[in-house]
């Protein structure tokens, strides 16, 4: 009988072990999804704002290239002025 019951204790004892290591691996494995998730959520944001200066970039490109076309077509008028 105390054979039995040392085994028994033993194998609970190896029970209790391997579930605060399952317990401790699950709340290892949750800390690390909520921080990638943080990340994410970063990275999210990054690209949100990213887009919205390449857009604002495009706009400024835009207008820049109309204002250079306006000018190249008065300098190009003032010299077809000049030369007659």
């Amino acid at each position: 009988i105390s054979a039995t019951t040392s085994a028994v204790a033993v194998a609970v004892e190896q029970q209790t072990l391997a579930t605060n290591e399952i317990s401790s691996s699950t709340g290892n494995a949750f800390d690390g999804t909520v921080q990638v998730k943080g990340e994410v959520s970063e990275i999210e944001d990054f690209v949100k704002r990213s887009s919205v200066a390449a857009d604002d970039m495009l706009s400024v490109s835009t207008e820049l290239v109309a204002d250079a076309e306006k000018v190249l077509s008065e300098v190009t008028n003032f010299l077809e002025k000049i030369r007659a």
